[in-house]
């Protein structure tokens, strides 16, 4: 789960107008046991360990403290196989041999594709760094995962041989509305 998974409180003005639960232990609740549900039924399609890597967005604060601990735990509680894993996360998600995705919220927005200019070149200059760390040949990073920006689009060649996924947060968000993103979405 890269981040977002709940609107948050004190993210911008008059955040609370819009919020359907105003109070970030509300919105925890109500995520948690919908993200249970969600859980259950992968579960009921798939055999095998599952484990849910959950990064935190810039929605999942209240009033400028984190609150995605409190859902890490919350869901935990649920029976639910979940880790808080920071601000970023690489994950092999190949069954056999290495296929390496740095999975991570994201920032900044563009008018004109899902990922920002910025983003995308730090990334790139983050996964350099991560090659120093022996992410390379075989083990290289070959995907990034992002949200933030609320996009659905995968397969996005942003920088040669590394492709980036947006897939968004779960957190409701009417930015489609607007024309701002193509997924809109809605836990709560």
């Amino acid at each position: 789960l890269n981040g977002d998974i709940i609107p948050g409180t004190g993210i911008y003005r008059n955040q609370q107008l819009e919020n359907v639960l105003p109070r970030a232990d509300q919105q925890v609740a109500a995520g948690a046991y919908r993200f249970m549900e969600f859980d259950r039924l992968i579960a009921s399609h798939f055999d095998g360990p599952r484990e849910w890597a959950v990064i935190e967005g810039n929605h999942d604060r209240s009033q400028g403290e984190p609150i995605i601990m409190k859902f890490v735990m919350a869901i935990r509680q649920f029976d639910v196989p979940a880790r808080f894993s920071g601000t970023e996360c690489v994950i092999n998600v190949a069954d056999g041999g290495v296929y390496n995705i740095l999975f991570e919220h994201g920032y900044g927005n563009s008018t004109y594709h899902q990922t920002s200019n910025k983003q995308i070149l730090e990334t790139y200059r983050k996964i350099i760094g991560y090659y120093n760390r022996g992410y390379y040949g075989e083990k290289r990073i070959r995907r990034v995962a992002h949200g933030h920006t609320h996009f659905n689009s995968v397969s996005m060649e942003r920088a040669e041989g590394l492709e980036f996924d947006t897939t968004g947060g779960l957190h409701r968000n009417d930015r489609a509305n607007i024309g701002r993103n193509t997924r809109p979405v809605g836990w709560i």
